[in-house]
């Protein structure tokens, strides 16, 4: 743990008084070393406090005694000050230091080739769905940004009318929990028309337009399932090696613009969960 004095205010104000007599009592983080999946906490307390004055952790504004806990990736410095107005007072900085000896980083090898074959195959192999045409324009599984992005257009066979067209579309982000990948920042649209030909017909009769209403938010459910089904798909292909688990999953393309998905592995030793005895008592 450091502590400062040094005090700034880069406003026209001058609310550098306020924070005269604001003074660290203790900041620290426990432990200072961890693993790559352990976790520190932060505590601090902070003396001399006036209306006006507000202390930041880093970024956040907190209470003047407080804790947190924190799970850096990788070695993290955190600072808290004291601030007052456009005037700041460096209180002290803490670091975590995050042992990442054991992590490397691996590619899930045709990722985007499999999910787009699994979209691919669920449509084709439908009781009443089916491919009009499989371009890019039709079906396409590719990173977008830190995102994935699916886009498909698809034939839904209907009784008694003219098939209808569904397009389907998903963005989504993926992080790690638990050794698994989960979905993040999900978006899912789905839509239903008929042929350009026979669409004149919703606006006359209404039993067809109350149809495609339906289809419409049918398609929107469907787009959120291409999402789950996505993501399972990548839980499959998901093997780090013995003794590892997932902590950490990167999206994005090559240098030669190939799509990738990468992710990064390290050391893990599970703690067991606590042991109940009969008579409700619990021990570790």
């Amino acid at each position: 743990m450091a502590t400062s004095t040094d005090t700034t205010d880069t406003g026209a104000g001058n609310n550098v008084d306020l924070l005269e007599d604001v003074s660290l009592g203790f900041f620290t983080a426990t432990p200072s070393a961890i693993g790559p999946f352990d976790s520190s906490v932060l505590a601090w307390h902070v003396d001399g406090m006036k209306p006006g004055v507000h202390v930041r952790l880093d970024t956040s504004d907190v209470a003047a005694v407080g804790q947190r806990t924190v799970q850096p990736q990788s070695t993290a410095t955190y600072r808290l000050s004291a601030v007052a107005g456009s005037a700041r007072k460096t209180l002290g900085v803490a670091s975590v230091t995050v042992d990442n000896s054991t992590c490397g980083e691996t590619e899930i090898l045709n990722a985007f080739g499999d999910m787009k074959n699994l979209l691919f195959s669920v449509i084709a192999d439908g009781p009443d769905t089916y491919w009009s045409n499989t371009g890019p324009q039709y079906l396409s599984v590719e990173p977008q940004g830190n995102q994935i992005a699916a886009h498909m257009t698809f034939r839904l066979s209907v009784p008694y009318v003219p098939d209808l067209w569904v397009t389907l579309d998903a963005s989504f982000g993926l992080a790690v929990q638990n050794g698994k990948f989960v979905a993040i920042n999900e978006t899912a649209t789905g839509s239903a028309e008929w042929p350009t030909w026979f669409g004149f017909l919703t606006g006359i009769l209404g039993g067809f337009a109350l149809a495609l209403n339906d289809a419409n938010a049918k398609a929107t459910a469907k787009a959120h399932d291409v999402v789950t089904g996505l993501v399972a798909l990548l839980n499959g292909l998901l093997l780090p090696d013995r003794g590892k688990r997932a902590r950490s999953v990167q999206v994005g393309r090559h240098a030669d613009d190939t799509p990738f998905i990468t992710y990064v592995q390290c050391a893990y030793t599970p703690v067991p969960p606590p042991f109940v005895t009969p008579d409700g008592a619990v021990t570790e």
